[in-house]
């Protein structure tokens, strides 16, 4: 039997203009200020978007501020983050080339409205100097930190030793039974090459991120720096298409033929610098060692006079649109 009360057509009446408009707007169907999804707008470096990322590359010193958010209702908002300390310094003197900086990679770091860190940019190693100028400096966001690349090794009178880093310096072309520079991590680097002395001298190369230098071989050719690393979410408009840390080439001396003329080690992909050589041929100049590029945390060449500097590094922040 049908309810026809006057109290009963009342209540039918309210319940439809609930449905028709508060429940709605209270939900978030239309109401005025609704926002149009979480999000995250911030400043710092050059700032450029791809893919559906945006991203926020740093070269030089500065600060990441997010200066607007909308954090998503059912969970917190994240940002990832590249940090590629200094390459290593190359050395001289049949030298090992140096080490890449190191390569990290951040995901999930957690942002608010009020997220603003510090970046420093790690500074290239100096080619043919000591144990301090001569490996790379830290890369950093924050308190997130990575260091730089090891030097490489010298002939005596030079520096011996090579250095350790993010990742290890090559051993120079006198330094077969001596150790090459290690990674301080091996989850941001490798070791260095040995470099090996018959038949001419031939400098080890320096570790890269995604591989370790190689050893130079005996009367044929100086090691070959270790390859870079790269990142799925980083687009290859970044570093060296797309590769960072690369570690530099070892430097050679002549031999009598004139194959010799490419005995110097190759850099590795990402930045590192190619190593120098002495020319076979009587009279013609010598093939320079190639320093690390700058802003790739490359290592630079080991010489056959002198070594490449390293190149600088790199730190980028980038987080989804």
């Amino acid at each position: 039997m049908a309810f026809k009360s006057s109290r009963g057509r009342d209540l039918g009446k309210e319940v439809a203009t609930l449905q028709s408009s508060n429940i709605g707007q209270g939900i978030g169907g239309g109401g005025g200020g609704a926002s149009a999804g979480p999000g995250i707008v911030a400043t710092g470096g050059t700032k450029t978007t791809s893919n559906g990322y945006t991203y926020h590359e740093f070269k030089s010193p500065g600060t990441f501020a997010v200066t607007a958010f909308t954090p998503n209702p059912f969970s917190t908002e994240f940002i990832s983050a590249l940090i590629v300390g200094g390459g290593g310094g190359g050395q001289s003197n049949r030298g090992g080339g140096g080490g890449g900086g190191g390569f990290r990679i951040e995901h999930m770091i957690p942002v608010t409205d009020s997220y603003s860190e510090s970046v420093t940019i790690g500074a290239g190693g100096v080619a043919n100097g000591p144990p301090g100028p001569g490996k790379g400096s830290p890369s950093s966001l924050g308190s997130l930190t990575v260091d730089g690349g090891g030097r490489g090794s010298s002939q005596p009178p030079g520096s011996p030793n090579p250095g350790p880093g993010g990742s290890g310096g090559g051993g120079n072309g006198n330094n077969g039974s001596l150790p090459a520079g290690t990674a301080d991590n091996p989850i941001y680097g490798y070791p260095g090459g040995i470099g090996y002395e018959n038949d001419g001298s031939f400098g080890g190369g320096g570790g890269g991120a995604g591989g370790a230098g190689a050893r130079g071989v005996a009367g044929t050719k100086a090691g070959a720096g270790g390859a870079g690393r790269s990142e799925l979410l980083i687009p290859t408009d970044f570093g060296v298409n797309g590769y960072f840390a690369g570690g530099g080439g070892g430097g050679a001396s002549s031999a009598p033929s004139p194959s010799r003329a490419t005995a110097q080690g190759v850099g590795g992909s990402g930045g590192g610098g190619d190593g120098g050589s002495e020319q076979p041929t009587t009279g013609l100049p010598t093939y320079n060692a190639v320093p690390g590029i700058a802003n790739t945390g490359g290592g630079g060449g080991g010489g056959y006079v002198d070594g490449g500097n390293g190149g600088s590094g790199i730190v980028i922040v980038f987080y989804k649109i």
